[in-house]
């Protein structure tokens, strides 16, 4: 197979109508042994929106975090989605992102973090910053820091006085970053 040729006849599948049968070659696409066909399908996809698209770059997206190298992959899938993403889905991003903690997963899916009702995340976070896990309450702090939604300095400052050292000092850190920026 030639992957330029390849990539070119995605790309005009992508222009042309959004036929069943030209979303099944781009689903299928994603599936391919080659990174960037699946990335030039997802984005077409990503393009074309709706529910279909959605659940196929939902599985992709999972795909890409169950392979060790996948993190390239991942990224792109993470961008795509975030593109087309209904943020009523909130929740399975939090529970991908929390099963990841500190992995290549909660870093890239950041765009669609950003994408979600700062509300729904506030909430989340507020109850993983008291998991018994300190991976899991140290993303919860990251995410904090990141996204900043309602409630975020209050948790913070929570997460200052945590029983691990680690993420008491991270945290403090944290809290100098946002008072510098906010003065």
């Amino acid at each position: 197979m030639d992957l330029g040729n390849e990539t070119n006849r995605l790309k005009a599948l992508g222009l042309g109508p959004h036929t069943p049968e030209a979303r099944g070659e781009l689903i299928a696409a994603l599936e391919s042994k080659h990174e960037g066909l699946q990335v030039t399908a997802g984005r077409i996809l990503a393009d074309w929106g709706g529910p279909e698209s959605l659940s196929a770059l939902q599985a992709w997206l999972f795909r890409c975090a169950d392979r060790p190298a996948g993190w390239s992959a991942f990224g792109q899938a993470a961008k795509a989605l975030a593109r087309c993403f209904d943020p009523t889905d909130a929740p399975w991003v939090l529970d991908l992102y929390f099963l990841h903690p500190g992995s290549f997963v909660a870093v890239e899916l950041l765009p669609l973090l950003r994408s979600l009702p700062p509300e729904g995340v506030a909430a989340r976070l507020e109850a993983e910053s008291r998991s018994p896990d300190r991976a899991v309450r140290l993303a919860s702090l990251n995410l904090a820091a990141r996204l900043q939604p309602p409630g975020a300095v209050p948790l913070i400052r929570q997460l200052a006085r945590d029983q691990s050292l680690f993420v008491a000092k991270r945290a403090a850190r944290e809290l100098r970053r946002l008072t510098r920026r906010c003065s």
